[in-house]
């Protein structure tokens, strides 16, 4: 019998994701001249079977479904590493008529993404401590926790700093933060950067690209120490306040590492912009009742940014000051996006994509209307830029509760 619709939703995830013990990822579309492990019989699969790949083909859904049934009734099945080869063949042999692939998205209208997991994957918290902070940092200590789904080799890192002075190492143990990080295969990097009372804002200006460098080599250290073999891997970062600052100026400093960003109060907004962190998309959230100056800094970095058309979005609160309110479903739903947008599960290049305007959508800044790039009718240039359908919508509630 198959799952209800809600559940076949749940499990037609990108393929092999997060399938079965969780210790399964993407294969590459590329066979290897002789299989001996499963994750190469599994490239070899889609190599034969391209549409096994293919988040909500009937092909994806059915291997799945079979999946599930075959763990619980025959689990030996899984003891021979050419399983998924196997399978396929067995699924295709039963098939009486041709499988549909799902319509690849258009340039113009990408896929939304994928139904949310109900529950993160379980994983490890591990604690770490920076050492030989550079004097010109201007921090006191820098502590960090880690989390990652377990058995899993991550493809990124989720990098969360707090406003001056927090702790935001609780983020790591955060279901919400749990479940992207679960969805996207990426590892969680919770800061906690503590400046001392008689200097508490020279790191928030990454001097001489110390607080950057930190952050790069915590990030390294982390891995090895968890047993992860990525090297180099794409960030996504999310900043409150001076955590907004030192991410902002992170991303000019490392644009092509960054695959998106949410800056939630940051006194500069985003910063300054350049051709490398134009092609960042970032989230800029700023509360109309936030002091005076960082709301006029913020826009006009923001406004020379959209003259230059990059891939930042703004979401203006009307009412709400430099308190977090209700962004987190918004900063979620724009970093989901990002990273499944830039770096769609099966991509073993570790290079994010680059993104067109005309592959987001619009939203009004004074009605709050939104659609697709192309079907948008008022003023393009007035527009605030989104980066799908899911993320316009998430924007849209935001900004006026509905």
């Amino acid at each position: 019998m198959r799952p209800p619709p809600f559940l076949r939703n749940f499990f037609r995830r990108p393929i092999f994701a997060i399938l079965l013990s969780g210790c399964l990822t993407l294969p590459c579309a590329t066979q290897t001249p002789a299989q001996t492990t499963t994750q190469e019989w599994q490239a070899a699969a889609v190599q034969k079977y391209p549409d096994l790949a293919v988040a909500g083909s009937e092909l994806n859904g059915r291997f799945v479904d079979a999946c599930k049934e075959r763990r619980v009734a025959t689990p030996a099945f899984f003891g021979n590493p050419k399983w998924p080869l196997l399978l396929a063949d067995e699924l295709m042999k039963s098939q009486s008529a041709p499988f549909t692939a799902a319509t690849p998205a258009a340039e113009t209208s990408p896929t939304p993404p994928p139904v949310a997991a109900k529950e993160p994957a379980e994983g490890v918290i591990t604690e770490y401590e920076a050492k030989n902070i550079p004097s010109a940092a201007g921090l006191e200590s820098a502590s960090f926790r880690w989390w990652a789904p377990a058995n899993v080799q991550v493809r990124g890192v989720l990098v969360l700093i707090p406003g001056r002075g927090g702790d935001g190492r609780g983020m790591a143990s955060d279901k919400d933060w749990q479940t992207l990080a679960t969805e996207t295969g990426f590892g969680i990097l919770a800061c906690c950067l503590k400046n001392p009372e008689d200097n508490p804002f020279t790191y928030q200006g990454d001097p001489n690209g110390s607080i950057s460098n930190l952050i790069d080599e915590t990030v390294d250290a982390v891995l090895v120490e968890n047993g992860q073999q990525i090297k180099n891997p794409p960030l996504a970062f999310w900043g409150h306040s001076a955590g907004a600052n030192v991410t902002e100026l992170y991303a000019f400093r490392h644009a092509n590492r960054v695959i998106g960003a949410v800056l939630t109060r940051g006194t500069r907004g985003p910063g300054e912009h350049s051709p490398t962190k134009d092609d960042v998309p970032i989230l800029i959230l700023v509360g109309k009742n936030d002091k005076p100056e960082w709301v006029d800094s913020a826009l006009k970095c923001y406004e020379k940014g959209k003259v230059a058309h990059a891939l930042w979005t703004l979401a203006l609160h009307p009412n709400q000051g430099h308190e977090l309110g209700n962004t987190l479903p918004l900063a979620l739903a724009h970093l989901r996006a990002a990273i499944q947008l830039r770096l769609p599960l099966g991509n073993t290049t570790a290079k994010p994509k680059k993104l067109s305007e005309s592959s987001g959508w619009l939203g009004d800044p004074t009605t709050y209307e939104i659609a697709s790039y192309v079907q948008y009718k008022n003023k393009k240039k007035d527009a605030i830029w989104l980066l799908d359908e899911t993320t316009a919508q998430a924007w849209k509630k935001h900004l006026s509760g509905s």
